[in-house]
């Protein structure tokens, strides 16, 4: 996301001929700054769900907002304010699957999958701090000249068949970086103008 705000898209050029994006206002803002009190306003606050939505590669409009409970709770204090409908999925399509619940809030603009991380929590720089992520955008690949090994046979004595196991470096490849969006210092959201 850095090199996306950077000038002509940074080393990647995702965005050739342009100036780098400095103001949280600017279109083109991904990792937003909020106030030193945390405070959103309401203008701020729908200015940045419309952003949030407006490259998403699935055509039902979801994201995935992960993140420290403090910043979780704003937004779901803002969205029980406002009287938009919130749930607990716990029954998704097989496919859907993530293996953990999610609250869900259908806004304006698309869907959103609000969860809490325990290791936002841990760190006070990131209680505050949310990632709007696409999903279907981000995948788990192995870094390139990683060291890969494999170890054979490491299956309990008394397993009736074969286990091997594959170790090698790996992370998570970012495309589409204007479809995703980091949210810093979301200590409040104001319902009213």
């Amino acid at each position: 996301l850095e090199q996306w705000e950077a000038a002509n898209g940074g080393t990647f050029t995702y965005r050739p001929g342009t100036s780098a994006v400095t103001a949280n206002s600017d279109r083109n803002k991904r990792i937003v700054q909020g106030s030193s009190v945390g405070a959103v306003t309401l203008a701020e606050w729908e200015s940045y769900e419309e952003r949030m939505f407006r490259v998403c590669m699935t055509s039902t409009n979801e994201k995935l907002i992960i993140g420290g409970n403090g910043a979780i709770a704003a937004i779901l204090k803002y969205y029980r304010t406002r009287g938009n409908g919130i749930t607990i999925n716990r029954d998704f399509e097989e496919q859907h699957k993530l293996a953990l619940n999610l609250t869900t809030i259908q806004t304006d603009y698309g869907i959103i999958h609000l969860k809490a991380h325990p290791r936002f929590g841990d760190l006070d720089g990131l209680r505050y701090t949310v990632f709007a992520l696409d999903v279907p955008n981000i995948k788990f690949r192995p870094m390139v000249n990683a060291d890969t090994h494999k170890r054979e046979n490491i299956q309990d004595n008394d397993f009736d068949g074969r286990k091997d196991e594959f170790f090698t470096e790996a992370g998570l490849e970012v495309n589409f970086p204007e479809s995703h969006m980091i949210l810093d210092n979301v200590q409040s959201i104001a319902t009213t103008a």
